[in-house]
């Protein structure tokens, strides 16, 4: 597609208020998550879209598979292949991570997720009214740490890790309802 091009609505798979994107540069492919729980797939040669899964967030790993957050107030982290087959972890032997989160309303469940170049998977548990934690996961799916304790409620939302290990994390600080 062409920057500054209308693709929000075009046809059935069209975005629809785009939240996270990742890109997987060998099989020249760009994931578009968004707010509905679908996630595009972009095929950067053609530009076609198509709707690939329903989920909440999809990242790259170091081989091209794919990670996936399965929705808002769910606890399943996902590793599927680029053509989104279930991949299982080679430390766990399932292709799902139970995610640590405390239930509760509205905005429950995991949301946040990057897999930093060293291959650690970074994903923020969340609750509204609770402190949020950064977990940690090897890219063999198992937990290492909390690499991040008590992120004020509801405010954490994206994260990187750079090649020196620095985790970054945004975060808003402000009153919304001020």
């Amino acid at each position: 597609f062409v920057v500054g091009e209308d693709v929000l609505t075009q046809g059935p798979a069209g975005f629809h208020g785009p939240l996270f994107l990742d890109v997987d540069p060998e099989r020249k492919r760009l994931y578009v998550s968004d707010f509905r729980r679908a996630i595009r797939r972009v095929d950067l040669k053609t530009d076609a879209i198509d709707e690939f899964l329903e989920a909440s967030e999809a990242v790259v790993d170091r081989e091209g598979n794919l990670l996936v957050l399965s929705g808002y107030g769910t606890d399943e982290l996902l590793r599927l292949s680029p053509e989104g087959q279930p991949l299982p972890f080679p430390g766990t032997g399932s292709h799902k991570i139970e995610v640590k989160y405390r239930a509760g309303l509205p905005h429950v469940g995991v949301r946040g997720l990057c897999v930093a170049p060293d291959g650690d998977i970074y994903v923020f548990q969340d609750n509204n009214t609770q402190p949020m934690h950064l977990w940690r996961f090897g890219a063999d799916g198992q937990f290492k740490d909390a690499a991040l304790t008590d992120i004020p409620p509801d405010s954490a939302n994206g994260v990187a890790v750079d090649r020196a290990g620095n985790v970054y994390v945004g975060i808003n600080l402000q009153d919304l309802d001020a």
